[in-house]
């Protein structure tokens, strides 16, 4: 049963966007949550026929297949469709599922349509984000919301409002033209990011690494990189970064699944060539005079990645990029961690009155990283009751199951000290 539930939350990681796509293509947007909801179901029948009946030869497949009948018994029950019908069952069912990966080379992959399609600029910047991970990604309202730092409710609306303007539209699934393409860039390049992002530190569940996750973020990047009208600085930048993250993904957690922190991964097991890729991306992202968030995060990984040890970390040169960073979007996030590499550089005292700064906000106070990074600071200053304290609220609030055991583990180490 266990194997059964993750080869399906593997489906639908990997299928859903493709499946979305190939049935918007033949019905339009304005049948998407029809389209959502039959995808739903061919995955909840897998859930529960799967491990009586056993797993299909080809579970995609058959996940695709499912879908297809389900979408024409609502297409033969629909009224609307009499007059199309016999045409609309045939598109549908020539919806073929490939066997083998898209080439990554040709920028054919209908779930990059999709995407492009979700980044309308008719909707607004943050609805497309949380239209194309709902779509392409198979992300939950939950874990959108997790990742945007909001409230489902807020979500939920955005989404409502997303898929209306792309009905009303009548946006195709098509490839934008030369001209409009820079446009919905920069939100494609988004999802991207926020996908690899949940992969690599899930917000929610039992693991913390969802290594397809990263693997699906890297493949729809390069896409983007071997498409000449895509293949811009930023993009490469973002390559980049991907790269040099996933480098470092064997030695997140230990065999048990219990999270390492980056002073204590053995730099050995780092993969090679992913960060000598992550490099190259990052020399061709040197073009032109745009600094992006994602030159200063490659940049910041690079530092990580390129330095021996951590004692040898270049915290300044990554406090330098923060700086910037925190100029160009001063969000929480990057507050945080430029609280953390303050505490690098210059200390405690700097790095506590940086974060005093943002007490009165109360989003960054529901994101459980402030108070790690309050701990922290409260262990440098010797204040073992602050400390604890921040550690018991950040387990509060932290969603994932491994970040939970960590901070258990080292709340433990501190109760009889406090005591």
């Amino acid at each position: 049963m266990i194997d059964t539930t993750h080869l399906v939350e593997h489906l639908f990681r990997h299928r859903t966007g493709q499946i979305t796509a190939s049935l918007v293509r033949v019905l339009g947007f304005e049948y998407l949550d029809m389209i959502e909801d039959v995808i739903q179901d061919a995955l909840l029948k897998a859930l529960k026929t799967w491990p009586y009946n056993g797993t299909p030869q080809n579970p995609s497949a058959w996940i695709t297949q499912v879908a297809k009948n389900r979408a024409i018994d609502v297409i033969r029950r629909d009224k609307s469709w009499l007059d199309r019908q016999p045409m609309v069952v045939q598109h549908i069912n020539n919806i073929t599922h490939q066997q083998n990966e898209p080439d990554i080379d040709q920028m054919s992959d209908e779930q990059l349509h999709l995407m492009f399609a979700c980044c309308h600029p008719a909707i607004s910047k943050n609805a497309r984000v949380a239209l194309t991970l709902k779509s392409v990604g198979g992300f939950s309202v939950a874990e959108i919301a997790s990742a945007f730092l909001t409230r489902e409710t807020t979500i939920a609306q955005r989404l409502v409002r997303a898929k209306r303007q792309l009905r009303e539209r009548r946006i195709r699934l098509d490839l934008p033209t030369d001209e409009d393409l820079p446009d919905r860039l920069d939100s494609v390049l988004q999802v991207i990011y926020l996908l690899f992002n949940e992969g690599y530190g899930a917000s929610t569940g039992n693991q913390l690494v969802r290594r397809d996750l990263c693997i699906e973020a890297i493949r729809l990047c390069q896409c983007l990189v071997a498409h000449p009208g895509c293949a811009k600085p930023t993009v490469h930048a973002l390559m980049a970064l991907l790269y040099l993250q996933s480098a470092r993904l064997a030695t997140r957690v230990d065999q048990a699944g219990d999270l390492i922190l980056l002073s204590e991964q053995d730099r050995s097991v780092w993969d090679m060539g992913m960060i000598q890729r992550g490099a190259e991306h990052l020399r061709r992202a040197a073009v032109g005079d745009k600094l992006s968030s994602y030159h200063l995060e490659a940049e910041i990984s690079a530092c990580h990645t390129l330095s021996p040890n951590y004692a040898d970390t270049d915290w300044q040169s990554i406090l330098d990029c923060y700086n910037t960073l925190y100029q160009q979007n001063a969000s929480n996030v990057v507050a945080i961690n430029r609280a953390v590499a303050l505490l690098h550089v210059q200390g405690a005292v700097a790095a506590q009155h940086v974060l005093d700064e943002l007490v009165t906000n109360t989003a960054i106070k529901n994101y459980y990283p402030y108070h790690v990074t309050r701990a922290a600071i409260a262990e440098q200053l010797g204040q073992v009751n602050q400390q604890q304290d921040y550690l018991k609220q950040a387990l509060q609030l932290a969603g994932n199951a491994t970040v939970k055991r960590f901070l258990i583990r080292k709340l433990a180490t501190l109760i009889p000290i406090a005591s």
